[in-house]
């Protein structure tokens, strides 16, 4: 089954674009790669195994 929403109103809508000249001199953007999200989604479940492992250890 696929439900729909339809949006008939908005209270503020923000626009979002990198552009080659910023308006601020401090402005910056980054990009980051699938591997990036891969890696730090290892290191997570990694840290959880230590966590349990300690837990099932020491106490």
């Amino acid at each position: 089954k696929i439900y729909t929403r339809t949006i008939t109103a908005f209270d503020k809508i923000y626009d979002v674009a990198v552009v080659d000249f910023p308006a601020y001199d401090g402005t910056s953007i980054q990009a980051r790669s699938k591997e990036y999200f891969v890696d730090l989604e290892k290191d997570l479940q990694e840290e959880k195994r230590r966590k349990k492992l300690y837990l099932m250890t020491y106490l």
